[in-house]
C-alpha cells in the first residue's frame, strides 16, 4: 500500500513538472515578439504605400508573454491604410503606431488612436 502511494506520488509529481516545463516553453520572448511586431507594421498597407523613418520609441511588458510598442514614423501623404486610386495631398505627415503582441500573435494595432492596422478602417 506505501508503495502505492510512493508511486502515485512519483507519477504526479512528473505530470506536475512536465507541465510547468511545456508552459515555460510556450511564451514569446521581447525580441521574438519585436520582431513581429515590426513585421506588421512594416508590413501593413498603410506602411507599404508610402512609410518610412520607422522608430521604437518605447517597449513596455503588460504580462509575462504580453509586449506593448510605441512607434513613430512618417508618411508622404495624408490619409490612413491603403491610398493607392485615391485622391491625396502630397505632404509628409507624422504618425504614432501602437501595437501589442501576445503570445505570438498582434492582438492590438493602431495608428494615431484612429486607424485600426488589424482590421483596416477606422476605429469608431
Amino acid at each position: 500500500m506505501k508503495t502505492h502511494l510512493v508511486l502515485i506520488a512519483f507519477i504526479l509529481l512528473i505530470f506536475a513538472a512536465s507541465g510547468c516545463t511545456s508552459l515555460k516553453n510556450q511564451g514569446i520572448s521581447l525580441s521574438q515578439s519585436k520582431q513581429i511586431a515590426d513585421q506588421m507594421l512594416v508590413g501593413s498597407p498603410m506602411y507599404k504605400f508610402d512609410g518610412f523613418d520607422l522608430n521604437l520609441v518605447k517597449t513596455e511588458q503588460l504580462t509575462p508573454f504580453k509586449f506593448q510598442f510605441d512607434y513613430k514614423f512618417k508618411s508622404r501623404h495624408s490619409g490612413y491604410g491603403d491610398r493607392a486610386n485615391k485622391i491625396i495631398s502630397s505632404v509628409i505627415t507624422q504618425h504614432n503606431a501602437t501595437l501589442v503582441v501576445e503570445n505570438g500573435s498582434v492582438t492590438y494595432a493602431v495608428v494615431d488612436n484612429k486607424w485600426d492596422i488589424l482590421k483596416q478602417e477606422f476605429l469608431e
